[in-house]
């Protein structure tokens, strides 16, 4: 489960939908994603310097308008020090989108 106030970082870069290149067929998508199509999940943490990183993880398929292909949407948020928000990434088929 993500910490409440790590969503808002995330939830920021949503705000007006997210753009992805469908994998099969080329064709340019936009979607709108709410907090509710993302399901975090604790990943992995690493000991470092000032303490522990947590990662956390979602995982979800954007369909494309044009050919109905699944396009895998790929989450991370990472927490370091405990508590407080470092980054994230947003990627779509293995691409960063944002």
């Amino acid at each position: 489960m993500l910490p409440e106030p790590l969503w808002e970082y995330v939830m920021d870069d949503f705000d007006k939908g997210l753009d992805f290149k469908c994998c099969k067929c080329g064709q340019n998508n936009h979607v709108n994603i709410d907090e509710n199509d993302l399901d975090f999940e604790y990943s992995k943490n690493a000991e470092r310097e000032m303490g522990t990183e947590y990662v956390y993880s979602s995982y979800n398929y954007l369909i494309c308008d044009n050919c109905k292909k699944e396009n895998e949407l790929e989450v991370m948020i990472y927490e370091y020090s405990v508590g407080a928000y470092n980054m994230h990434t947003i990627k779509v088929n293995g691409k960063e989108v944002k």
